[in-house]
């Protein structure tokens, strides 16, 4: 599921992440969600990935509740920053995903859980070569 959202972000930056080189619109805010036990597939069309949020768990009763039973989906406060997880992700133009309790943990047992990927796609840096400081 691929959605643009219109939304405050705060940009928190961990290891192996960075800050956009350059101000992006909300409106360029991409999000993919993954239910569990699901394989997702996050993908820039032109540029690279730039993860903004990774949580897995459940934040909401209705994302990924279709044919849930309702005592699996009322537990709405229980989720785990995934961002390390997705490290190898940042900087490429696609990436996949699982929604899984083995690869993030059990926030909440019992609980239908979703991984939610917030990200914006940007031009990769440009690649620098090194300066021939030798003069002859």
């Amino acid at each position: 599921m691929l959605s643009s959202k219109k939304l405050e972000v705060k940009i928190f930056c961990r290891r192996g992440f960075q800050k956009p080189k350059e101000s992006r619109s909300l409106a360029e805010l991409l999000s993919h969600v993954t239910c569990e036990g699901s394989v997702g597939h996050i993908k820039c069309a032109s540029g690279a990935l730039f993860l903004i949020s990774v949580r897995y768990g459940r934040r909401d009763r209705t994302t990924c509740s279709q044919f849930i039973p309702g005592e699996r989906t009322k537990n709405t406060n229980c989720s785990v920053n995934g961002a390390s997880e997705l490290e190898r992700c940042a900087a490429e133009s696609e990436c996949t995903v699982s929604a899984s309790n083995f690869v993030f943990g059990d926030p909440c047992p019992g609980t239908y859980k979703y991984l939610e990927v917030l990200y914006i796609c940007q031009n990769p840096l440009p690649r620098i070569s090194p300066k021939n400081d030798h003069q002859i």
